[in-house]
């Protein structure tokens, strides 16, 4: 399920990621759609806000907007992604139950606004990223036929406000990642029906967004980074990632995508400075911990140091599936080093924290056939020894 989770992701991000500085593109608010030029600018600035890390001060100015436009559901919206990319940046529930009473306020305001004749790209387009938003939310916590619906329900409405708004270029991210990721997954999985190779037309979309968006630039060069990491194309996804970094340095979202991109092309020496230097943006990020044990694990001469991370990571409030993961890499190092003992422990510990991780079972039960092996010639040799 990992690439679902990531399909969600990046189309939540459509909404998470505004323009870029680099741009020098001021929030005048000016649209084509018929949106209030005052409404736009503030949710111009208030997704700005949120990149650059300033959540409280994001959470101040929707709650704002809500107070000036009480019909309008960007508000309760913007609100609902400052809580979601708080979560996103340890992969944890903490204001899940904050989340969800903005998105349902949101949820409700647009739903009132789609019954009306008007700015019906606009509302299709906020419509996909509430629902695209909540998709996400429910793949976390393991709901994927609600998040798979939820996500059918998302490109759809993106589709809408596209064809409403033929010029507005930012449903085009929504639609690019659909088509791309549909194509990578059916063609990886023998029991899903094929799609057709979409992955080409599914790029230009993204890169549209990019180039053309009007509040989502930043979130396609996010989504075309993970997908050049996808097609092995690691250069170009650095210096997607390398851009943002330098219009928001203090994004950790980016910054974690940048470090993993840097593991996939082994040069690890670049991932964890990277990853070093979200902890220095925050100290308090628990997710970075696992990320560090995970790249030293990769070098495969560095294991005191993963294991150093790893067992860091375990030592903080994290959900069972990370739990289980941190137990199996630890598992996979003692494994390793022929530590059969230490292995076998920490392939249970992953188990009895989520009894589903197959590959932990598959393990547990290779390692026990080697210590078996290794016992029985250990006898062996001691019998004709005598």
């Amino acid at each position: 399920m990992r690439h679902i989770r990531w399909i969600f992701g990046l189309l939540a991000l459509t909404m998470m990621l505004p323009l870029a500085a680099a741009q020098a593109r001021e929030f005048t608010g000016e649209n084509a759609l018929g949106v209030e030029t005052d409404l736009m600018r503030r949710t111009q600035e208030g997704l700005d806000l949120i990149y650059q890390r300033e959540y409280q001060l994001a959470l101040r100015h929707f709650r704002e907007v809500g107070e000036i436009y009480p019909d309008s559901p960007i508000g309760p919206f913007g609100r609902s992604v400052v809580f979601q990319a708080m979560m996103l940046e340890n992969f944890d529930y903490e204001y899940r139950d904050t989340y969800r009473v903005e998105a349902d306020k949101s949820l409700e305001r647009v739903e009132k606004a789609l019954n009306s004749s008007q700015l019906k790209g606009w509302n299709q387009f906020i419509y996909a990223g509430i629902i695209g938003l909540d998709g996400l939310d429910r793949v976390r916590e393991g709901d994927y036929l609600t998040a798979f619906n939820k996500g059918w329900d998302a490109i759809e409405s993106m589709k809408k406000a596209g064809r409403a708004e033929p010029t507005f270029a930012d449903p085009d991210l929504g639609i690019g990642i659909y088509n791309y990721w549909r194509t990578a997954i059916t063609d990886r999985v023998d029991f899903l029906p094929r799609f057709g190779d979409h992955r080409a037309e599914g790029i230009a979309q993204m890169e549209r967004a990019r180039d053309e968006g009007m509040l989502v630039w930043a979130g396609a060069s996010f989504a075309l980074a993970y997908t050049y990491m996808e097609e092995r194309d690691y250069d170009k996804a650095i210096a997607e990632c390398l851009t943002l970094q330098q219009e928001y340095p203090n994004s950790i979202i980016n910054n974690m995508l940048l470090g993993r991109v840097y593991t996939k092309a082994k040069d690890y020496d670049s991932a964890v400075a990277t990853f070093e230097r979200i902890q220095t943006i925050d100290p308090s990020n628990r997710r970075v911990l696992w990320h560090l044990g995970d790249t030293y694990y990769k070098t495969r001469r560095h294991d005191a140091d993963a294991r150093r991370y790893f067992e860091q990571y375990l030592e903080q409030s994290i959900p069972a599936s990370y739990i289980c993961h941190t137990h199996y890499r630890l598992g996979q190092i003692a494994q390793r080093s022929k530590d059969y003992d230490e292995a076998i422990r920490r392939y249970e510990l992953a188990i009895e924290a989520d009894g589903k991780y197959k590959p932990a079972q598959t393990r547990l039960e290779s390692v026990k056939k080697k210590k078996a092996a290794k016992a029985l010639k250990s006898k062996g040799a001691a019998s004709n020894s005598r």
